[in-house]
């Protein structure tokens, strides 16, 4: 696995980030760390209608790791892959992701706990 965190020292007793390994099996709520444009779609080139990314619904993915943040959320490392319009194909996607609408994160002890919200 690709070391994310090669370039970030963490001393601390309690970590500020790690890997999830093996990854996790997770949901991403797309829309609600993509949100979609409000405009009218009326208008647009048929190319970007039928092969546009879609960006919404949720998506399975895998979670590959946790940050802490400077206010003491965390974030999650997913790995998915996000549809073309059409079923044209799939776009793969690395996105850093908030875990819950609350900002609570990994468990202290076991590493691996999340609740609904962004990330399901």
């Amino acid at each position: 696995m690709f070391d994310f965190f090669a370039r970030w020292p963490d001393d601390f007793e309690r970590p500020n980030r790690f890997a999830v390994d093996p990854p996790k099996a997770v949901v991403v709520a797309l829309a609600a760390i993509l949100p979609p444009h409000t405009a009218p779609t009326r208008g647009l080139p048929m190319r970007v209608v039928q092969a546009g990314l879609k960006l919404a619904g949720d998506q399975a993915g895998e979670l590959l790791g946790w940050a802490r943040v400077t206010d003491g959320r965390w974030v999650a490392l997913v790995r998915m892959e996000v549809p073309v319009a059409a079923h044209r194909g799939v776009l793969p996607m690395l996105q850093w992701v908030r875990p819950t609408l609350s900002g609570r994160g990994p468990d202290s002890h076991t590493h691996d706990r999340h609740r609904d919200g962004l990330l399901r």
